[in-house]
């Protein structure tokens, strides 16, 4: 009887011992799987849907070719799917365009805000991408990094900004991870009716 007792702790025991070793296995791969970011906004601000805004050519500071392409046109298709209904595209010249064709040269800032002002855009979206890539390793993670200012072409001054980065999860894209930075760095400005 005693046996049979000892031999039904030693079971129990070992059941435990399992549950809680399976319990931090599992809670283990759910970290692993999670995405993790960094954000810091200046103050929100509110524009009317209708206000022009000129989504101008990002920096591309990474090795990926045309991060800066992608990311500025993900911006302007949050930007639209807030809300907003003006808003005015800046084309970089195109290779037929360039002085010397196959070097890319990105427009100077100030050439790029003329524009907006051409156009009668009240605002200006800049930025910067400066990590547009998948880590190197087993899990080969997104990650993505980049900073946004708009700025008030009346005042020539920034009025908003925002600076991210993040590390997406294994099973993400690297858009899926851009995109959803982009999404909660432009998660402080919003579309008000007119």
């Amino acid at each position: 009887m005693q046996n049979t007792i000892s031999c039904m702790t030693t079971y129990v025991c070992s059941m435990r011992r399992a549950v809680k070793f399976l319990t931090i296995i599992f809670l283990f791969s759910l970290l692993a799987g999670c995405s993790t970011y960094q954000i810091t906004k200046k103050q929100s601000i509110s524009l009317y849907q209708n206000t022009p805004i000129a989504i101008l050519s990002f920096n591309n500071n990474t090795q990926t070719p045309d991060a800066n392409a992608a990311a500025s046109a993900m911006c302007a298709n949050l930007l639209r799917a807030k809300g907003f209904t003006n808003l005015i595209i800046y084309q970089p010249p195109t290779p037929s365009q360039m002085t010397i064709p196959g070097l890319e040269t990105q427009p100077s800032l100030s050439r790029q805000l003329e524009f907006a002002r051409s156009r009668g855009a009240a605002y200006a979206l800049y930025g910067s991408v400066n990590e547009w890539n998948y880590k190197v390793g087993l899990d080969s993670e997104p990650v993505a990094g980049a900073s946004l200012e708009l700025i008030d072409l009346s005042q020539n001054r920034v009025v908003w900004s925002s600076v991210g980065s993040m590390n997406g999860s294994s099973r993400a894209g690297l858009s899926v991870a851009g995109q959803n930075l982009l999404g909660m760095m432009l998660q402080t400005v919003t579309a008000a009716k007119k």
